[in-house]
């Protein structure tokens, strides 16, 4: 008898799976292999609703549109303030809003009905280095912003975070400086590209307080470039190629108030040059004394020199500064040879030899060489 009931409920649960289980989990495999095509952000999207006619309830109530590749997205930059701008630091720290708008909403389907992702960090990203103050709101939808200016989906986001710094000193100390804010695409041209807003250009904060004196902020502009994957490749017509993508970079120009920072710098200089420039007012017959203030104006260059050098990082260019020091050093050794030169009988410069002449020359030289270096 007890067999006969065990047999007998074994037979009904194969019933009940054949008849209400089995036929359940049919559907859902069934709705799976329609998901073949669909992107994993949609069914991440609905990875935690089982219920198959549900989740079709679902997928129908969102309207997605056809997409027309490329995909544009116009950025919107407005630089609030900057910190630790500084000729030591490879970096410099800076809070930033940002916006992106396009045509689309956050999903579309490609022409062989693929879902596509437009969400901004499945197509491009900010570049940045990441650290302890870093803040980043990600990327936060607004929707369809419906307006005659607008007339496009949005994102905005809020950064505060280091950004990398290459200085260009070569102009030192009238240089400026470029601070970039770099977008970088991670999908080929055909896919996305990346433009600054037309309707909305980049702007920043006038009254910034965390800027260091001698700086200037003069304006932000942009500029779109493109460069080859090292390794990912597409096919176009039959044909492969390395994949293209598109960088946004808003140059931030920041323009140094070098005047004073060139008196600054160079009075130490140019007051040993003055001192071997008045030599020429010692008479000829004088030479001790002559000799003995050129080369003290010597090491007062020389000194200066270290000084310039100390107040700038290890640097292995030729800027304006170095073009500078050299320069009045060259003067002063030209001052000291034309003392020599009028206290040996052996050799005659008609011209040099009168204290006046001297003067001029060396006046004017260190005027015209030293604008020529500032223009050029």
């Amino acid at each position: 008898m007890k067999e006969i009931l065990i047999a007998f409920i074994f037979l009904f649960s194969n019933i009940s799976y054949s008849q209400e289980i089995k036929p359940k989990m049919q559907k859902i495999f069934d709705f799976e292999k329609k998901e073949i095509d669909i992107s994993d952000k949609l069914n991440k999207k609905f990875i935690d609703i089982f219920d198959t006619d549900q989740t079709k309830s679902r997928i129908n109530q969102v309207k997605i549109d056809t997409v027309s590749f490329p995909i544009v997205y116009n950025f919107e930059l407005f630089l609030d303030d900057i910190y630790n701008l500084d000729l030591k630091n490879d970096y410099f720290f800076s809070k930033l809003f940002l916006a992106n708008y396009l045509d689309y909403d956050s999903l579309v389907l490609r022409n062989n009905g693929k879902v596509y992702s437009t969400l901004p960090k499945d197509n491009f990203r900010l570049k940045y280095q990441l650290g302890d103050e870093s803040y980043f709101s990600e990327w936060n939808y607004q929707g369809f912003i419906k307006d005659s200016l607008y007339n496009q989906y949005s994102y905005v986001s809020e950064v505060e975070n280091n950004f990398i710094h290459v200085w260009d000193l070569r102009s030192y100390p009238f240089d400026e400086q470029k601070l970039k804010i770099e977008f970088i695409s991670f999908r080929d041209t055909s896919e996305v590209i990346l433009k600054p807003s037309k309707n909305f250009p980049p702007s920043y904060n006038k009254s910034i307080s965390d800027l260091k004196d001698g700086y200037n902020i003069v304006g932000i502009s942009s500029e779109v470039s493109y460069y080859e994957s090292p390794f990912d490749q597409i096919s176009e017509g039959g044909v492969n190629r390395k994949k293209i993508f598109s960088k946004l970079t808003f140059n931030i120009e920041i323009d140094r108030a070098g005047s004073w920072l060139f008196i600054k710098l160079f009075i130490g200089s140019f007051l040993s040059f003055f001192i071997s420039w008045i030599v020429f007012m010692i008479p000829i017959k004088e030479f001790e004394s002559r000799i003995g203030l050129s080369v003290g104006a010597i090491f007062g260059a020389i000194g200066n020199r270290y000084f310039v050098d100390s107040t700038m990082p290890n640097i292995q260019i030729l800027t304006k500064a170095d073009l500078i020091n050299s320069l009045i050093l060259i003067l002063l050794v030209f001052n000291i040879l034309i003392v020599i030169l009028q206290a040996n009988k052996n050799y005659s410069f008609p011209y040099l030899e009168n204290n006046s002449n001297a003067m001029k020359v060396s006046a004017i030289s260190l005027i015209v060489l030293t604008t020529l270096i500032l223009i050029f």
